[in-house]
C-alpha cells in the first residue's frame, strides 16, 4: 500500500501473484482506487506453503544431534530381532539401549530423507512455477516503453538445478526488455536468518558426511554434497539478489521497516541515467557481452545492468538460454546446413482450434556428436531444436523448441546414431501465409542446420480445408487413449507420420498414402473433392475422390492411395481440390518418385 500510495500520477502499476500459476489481479492502470483494492485482495489471498510453514516442519523432524543419523545405522547393532526392555540379551543390558537409540536414529533417519525428497521435488514444482510466471511478466513489459520496474515481494526464490537455466533466461530476457527487478524479503526481520539456517543445515550435513566418509558410503556423500549445492541457491540473497543485482534493481532484505525500502526503491527506480552506446560488434551471435559502467566521482555505487545475450530482440516469445546457439544460426548468414534436416509445417484444423498448426522436424542420431565415457561405459549427447514461425513482413509470430539430452549405455549407442529423432509442436495461429524456419543445434559439436518451409493456415469459412501431406507411415493407437480423439494427426484410430519429403521407391512402396484434414458445417450438404497429379504444371490425370463421413463435430481426416507403379520417376505435384457450392479451395503437396 505504501508502493501504491507514493506512485506518482503518471506511473502505470499492475498486482499479480507470483504462485502456481501468474494471475492477474489488476491490469495496468493509474488509478489508485482499483490498486489500492487489489492490494487488499492479495492480502487476503491464500498461495502455497510458505517459507515459515516449511521451516516450522523441518524444525519438527530435526534428529537428537546427539543420536547419529546416518543410513544404514539400524543394522549396526543387529536390530533383527525385538528386545524388551530389562530383558538381557546376549551382550547385555547396554544392547538394549543401544537398540532403542539405534531404532530412533533409523526411523528419524527415514524422517529426514523423506522430508528432504520431498523438498527437492516441491522446489522443482514450485521452482518452475515461479520461474515461469516472472519470465512471462517481465517478457510482456517489452511491448511498454522505457524503464519498466518489477517489484517482487517473497520470501526466497528457490533455484533448483533443474530451473537454474529458466532463471538466467528471466534476467536476460529483462535486461533485454529495460526492466530492472527490486525484490523484498517478505519475511522481514528474521528471527532466524536464511544464512543461519543455511548454515545450520550445512554443519549438519557435514557431519552426516564424515560418518558417510567412514563408512565408505559414496552414494550418501554424493548426495549431502549436492544437497549442500541446493541448499546455497536457496538463500534468497543467492537468488533474489543475483536477480536484483544483474538487472540493475536492487534486495531489501532482513529489515521489518518496508516503508523505508520502498522509498530506496523509489529513489532508485525515479533518478538514473540512461545510457546507450552502438556496439562495435553487431553480429547476433548468442555471446554474453559484458558491460560495465564507472563513474569519476568517488565515494559512490553504480548499479547497472552487468551485460546481455547477443540474439535478436523482436522474438515472440521469451528467449530460454539453450535457444541460443539455435536462434544464433538462424541469424546467421548463410544459414549453416552441417547435416540433413528435414520439416515440414501442416495447418490441421481441429473443432475450436481453426488455426492449429503442426510443426515437425526429423534428423538422424548421427548428426549428434557424443561424449563416449570409457570408465562409466556411457555415452552424452545434446540437441536442440527450434522452429520459429513469422508471417510475410518476416515478424516472429510463435517460436517452439525442445533441448535433448541424449545419454546411456555405450553398447547401445550405435542403435541411437542410426534412429531418427522427431519434433513435433502445434501452435495455434491466425490465419495467413507463414515462413517456418527450423533450427537443429549440436551441442558438443557445435553445429547446426537450418531448413526453411511454408504454411498456410486457412480462414474460418466453411469447409475448412488443411494442408495437404502424404503419409510415411501409421501406427495404431489405444482407443482408449486420453490423445486419440485430439491428436490432429489421428484418424480411425491409427496416427500418422507425415512424409517430410522423402523419396518415394516404387520398389518398395506399391501405393502413396495421402492425407488432408477438413472441418465440415454438418448441416450444409458434403462437398467434393477431386484429385489430380500433375507434373511440370501439367495435369496428367484427374479422378473424383470420395469423402469419409466427418464425425458429430465436423472433423474430417480423410486418407486415400494411388498406386506408384504406373507412375514413372520423377517430381510430381499431387494436388486436391475440395468444391462446396461455387467457393473452391485448393491444396498441393510435392512428391519425389524412384524406382
Amino acid at each position: 500500500q505504501s508502493f501504491v500510495a507514493s506512485r506518482q500520477s503518471n506511473e502505470l502499476v499492475g498486482v499479480f501473484i507470483v504462485d502456481q500459476a501468474l494471475r492477474t489481479v489488476e491490469g495496468y492502470t493509474t488509478d489508485a482506487t482499483k490498486l489500492t483494492a487489489a492490494v487488499d485482495r492479495v492480502a487476503g489471498t491464500a498461495t502455497s506453503q510458505t517459507g515459515r510453514e516449511r521451516d516450522a516442519q523441518r524444525d519438527s523432524r530435526v534428529a537428537n544431534p546427539t543420536v547419529p543419523v546416518t543410513a544404514g545405522a539400524e543394522f549396526a547393532g543387529g536390530i533383527g530381532s525385538p528386545v524388551a526392555p530389562g530383558v538381557t540379551p546376549g551382550q547385555g543390558a547396554d544392547t538394549a539401549t543401544l537398540g532403542a537409540n539405534m531404532a530412533e536414529a533409523a526411523t528419524r533417519a527415514a524422517l529426514d530423507r523423506m522430508d528432504r525428497s520431498y523438498r527437492d521435488l516441491q522446489s522443482n514444482v514450485e521452482g518452475q512455477a515461479s520461474m515461469n510466471a516472472l519470465l512471462s511478466l517481465v517478457d510482456s513489459l517489452g511491448a511498454l516503453p522505457g524503464r519498466k520496474t518489477v517489484v517482487y515481494f517473497c520470501e526466497g526464490l528457490t533455484v533448483a538445478p533443474a530451473v537454474e537455466a529458466r532463471f538466467r533466461s528471466i534476467i536476460a530476457t529483462a535486461n533485454r526488455k529495460n526492466v530492472s527487478v527490486y525484490a523484498l524479503d517478505a519475511a522481514g526481520l528474521r528471527a532466524h536468518s536464511k544464512q543461519a539456517e543455511t548454515a545450520r543445515e550445512l554443519q549438519s550435513l557435514s557431519a552426516s558426511t564424515v560418518a558417510g566418509l567412514e563408512r565408505s558410503d559414496d552414494k550418501k556423500w554424493t548426495e549431502d554434497l549436492e544437497f549442500s549445492e541446493q541448499m546455497l541457491k536457496m538463500d534468497p540473497s543467492a537468488s533474489l539478489g543475483i536477480l536484483t543485482a544483474q538487472t540493475g534493481g536492487l534486495l531489501i532484505q532482513n529489515t521489518n521497516d518496508l516503508d523505508r525500502g520502498i522509498g530506496r526503491i523509489n529513489d532508485d527506480r525515479r533518478n538514473y541515467y540512461a545510457l546507450t552506446y552502438s556496439p562495435t560488434n553487431a553480429a547476433l551471435d548468442g555471446t554474453y557481452r559484458k558491460i560495465d559502467v564507472k563513474v569519476k566521482r568517488p565515494g559512490v555505487d553504480v548499479r547497472a545492468r552487468s551485460g546481455y545475450l547477443a540474439v535478436p530482440a523482436n522474438e515472440a516469445s521469451p528467449v530460454l538460454t539453450f535457444e541460443v546457439p539455435a536462434l544464433t544460426a538462424l541469424a546467421a548468414s548463410p544459414r549453416p546446413t552441417a547435416f540433413p534436416v528435414r520439416a515440414r509445417a501442416l495447418s490441421v484444423p481441429m473443432p475450436g482450434s481453426l488455426g492449429l498448426t503442426a510443426l515437425v522436424a526429423s534428423f538422424t542420431g548421427d548428426a549428434v556428436t557424443f561424449a563416449e565415457d570409457a570408465t562409466t561405459k556411457t555415452y552424452a549427447g545434446e540437441a536442440t531444436v527450434l522452429a520459429r514461425v513469422t508471417d510475410g513482413s518476416g515478424t516472429p509470430i510463435a517460436k517452439q523448441s525442445q533441448q535433448y539430452q541424449l545419454t546411456g549405455q555405450i553398447d547401445q549407442l550405435p542403435k541411437v546414431r542410426a534412429g531418427t529423432l522427431i519434433f513435433f509442436r502445434t501452435p495455434e495461429l491466425p490465419p495467413g501465409q507463414y515462413t517456418v524456419a527450423t533450427a537443429v543445434h549440436d551441442g558438443k559439436g557445435k553445429r547446426s542446420s537450418v531448413v526453411e518451409t511454408t504454411v498456410e493456415v486457412p480462414g474460418g469459412t466453411s469447409p475448412v480445408v488443411g494442408s495437404l501431406f502424404v503419409v510415411s507411415r501409421v501406427e495404431r493407437l489405444d482407443p482408449k487413449a486420453p490423445d486419440t480423439a485430439t491428436h490432429p494427426l489421428a484418424g480411425q484410430g491409427v496416427l500418422l507420420y507425415p512424409s517430410l519429403g522423402e523419396p518415394i521407391s516404387k520398389k518398395a512402396q506399391a501405393e502413396i498414402a495421402f492425407a488432408l484434414p477438413l472441418l465440415l458445417d454438418p448441416a450444409a450438404p458434403t462437398p467434393t473433392a477431386t484429385l489430380e497429379l500433375l507434373q511440370n504444371g501439367q495435369s496428367l490425370a484427374q479422378l473424383p475422390l470420395p469423402l469419409d463421413k466427418a464425425d458429430a463435430n465436423g472433423r474430417l481426416l480423410q486418407t486415400s492411395r494411388l498406386p506408384s507403379a504406373a507412375i514413372p520417376p520423377g517430381i510430381y505435384e499431387l494436388r486436391v481440390t475440395i468444391a462446396a457450392g461455387a467457393s473452391k479451395s485448393a491444396r498441393s503437396t510435392e512428391i519425389t518418385i524412384t524406382e
